[in-house]
């Protein structure tokens, strides 16, 4: 809206009128008799008055539309307002949503490391078990070998000595 206002038939009117009244006065001065002076004082008097009246109203006609412009221009801000701060508590609550699953999904995969880390010290452990039972395994293995291979080492002086006794006993026989 322009802060001018358009010329109403207000404003005419009361320009009118104090145009008239001037010209009578001026009239009045021509003619310069006591009578018609006064007649066109008080003619113009009356005139700035009614024009004074015409010139109120028309102000706070325009007083009236510009302050009813402005409440119309505070209630659309208003409104702006209203919606803007609607879309700023979604946006919040929506940050706030996406953060808590991020958190929660931050916890699960904190838990499942967690576990995870306990099973592979459990595992370690079950590894580091086995690999004694296999060290000791082993150990048993190697004596085995040794008690088999001593064992084949009596078997052969054993038969050695059958062979030399039935030797001697075909021999003195």
């Amino acid at each position: 809206m322009s802060s001018r206002a358009s010329r109403s038939p207000r404003s005419v009117v009361a320009a009118v009128l104090l145009v008239s009244a001037a010209a009578a006065v001026a009239a009045g001065v021509v003619v310069g008799t006591t009578t018609v002076l006064v007649a066109t004082g008080v003619y113009a008097v009356v005139a700035g008055v009614v024009a004074t009246l015409v010139t109120r109203s028309q102000v706070r006609a325009v007083r009236r539309q510009w302050a009813g412009d402005r409440a119309l221009q505070a209630s659309a801000y208003r409104d702006r307002v209203k919606a803007r701060s609607q879309e700023q508590i979604a946006f919040a609550e929506d940050m706030a949503a996406k953060v808590a699953a991020r958190q929660a999904r931050v916890e699960r995969l904190e838990a499942a490391i967690a576990a995870a880390e306990r099973r592979r010290d459990e595992l370690g452990q079950s590894l580091a078990d086995e690999q004694e039972r296999a060290a000791a395994l082993e150990a048993e293995l190697q004596q085995l070998r040794q008690a088999l291979a001593a064992s084949e080492a009596a078997e052969k002086r054993a038969r050695a000595e059958l062979v030399a006794w039935e030797s001697e006993a075909t021999r003195t026989a």
